[in-house]
């Protein structure tokens, strides 16, 4: 075997090492998460077809949550319904104007819970915003006094 053939084999099982390496240390630290403000909580409920009978539909309501979430310059709206999910949503863990710890991964919005686990919201909506103020600890939605 030629020096440069056992060169550039090890130098492919050093890259392949470094590589694995890096996307454990991605997996081990988790999601990141970034802070947004509760820009606006509805609450409805809408009526949902679970079965058919002689022709007229039994139907039953279901909780629906429109939420709106500002991170940086975005403002993401979406629709939260916790039959889908088999969950159910905090009530009493969010109100408008809260700081929330967010994530955003292709069309859902993930909000951390108290409990640490994730709320899937899918976003249906994302517009531009003007930034909002910073407080002197740093989290958004504070005026500075």
């Amino acid at each position: 075997m030629a020096y440069t053939e056992v060169v550039m084999r090890r130098l492919a099982v050093l890259i392949s090492v470094a590589t694995l390496l890096v996307a454990y240390g991605n997996a081990v630290k988790g999601p990141s998460y970034t802070k947004g403000v509760l820009i606006s909580l509805k609450h409805s409920t809408r009526a949902r077809t679970t079965s058919w009978q002689s022709n007229t539909p039994i139907q039953t309501d279901d909780d629906v949550y429109d939420i709106k979430v500002q991170i940086g310059t975005t403002v993401y709206a979406g629709r939260y319904i916790p039959h889908e999910d088999g969950g159910t949503f905090p009530v009493d863990e969010w109100n408008e104007g809260d700081t929330v710890e967010a994530r955003v991964v292709k069309r859902d919005l993930y909000l951390k819970r108290a409990s640490g686990q994730d709320l899937r919201v899918f976003i249906s909506k994302q517009a531009p915003a003007t930034p909002l103020p910073v407080s002197p600890s740093g989290a958004p939605g504070e005026a500075k006094h």
